[in-house]
């Protein structure tokens, strides 16, 4: 519930802020982990590197949280969405893909 009235309480067009995001990140994987404890949850919860951080822990590439209420618009440049949207592209080129390349693609 904290992520949620969190990222409710910020504006995403606010200048980037380290420590917004931080508290963000650290509030969405608190909600992931709590969702993954309750009886009715959802079997795979993604991102899963926000679940079991491993070295990554603390790292910008897990400093990122879903924003609600955004447009289809583009993102003010210095602002905590295009910080966001910069963290989770680096997060998909730099986690997401290696792994599909190196554990998933070798199943075939």
């Amino acid at each position: 519930q904290e992520w949620r009235a969190l990222s409710a309480a910020v504006d995403p067009n606010a200048d980037a802020d380290e420590m917004t995001a931080r508290r963000l990140a650290e509030s969405f994987a608190a909600y992931l982990k709590a969702c993954k404890l309750d009886e009715r949850a959802l079997s795979t919860l993604p991102p899963g590197r926000f679940l079991m951080p491993g070295d990554l822990e603390g790292s910008p590439a897990l400093t990122f949280a879903p924003l609600p209420g955004l447009s289809e618009r583009r993102a003010r440049s210095g602002s905590l969405q295009a910080m966001m949207e910069r963290r989770y592209e680096a997060y998909k080129t730099y986690v997401v893909k290696p792994f599909f390349r190196e554990h998933i693609t070798r199943l075939d």
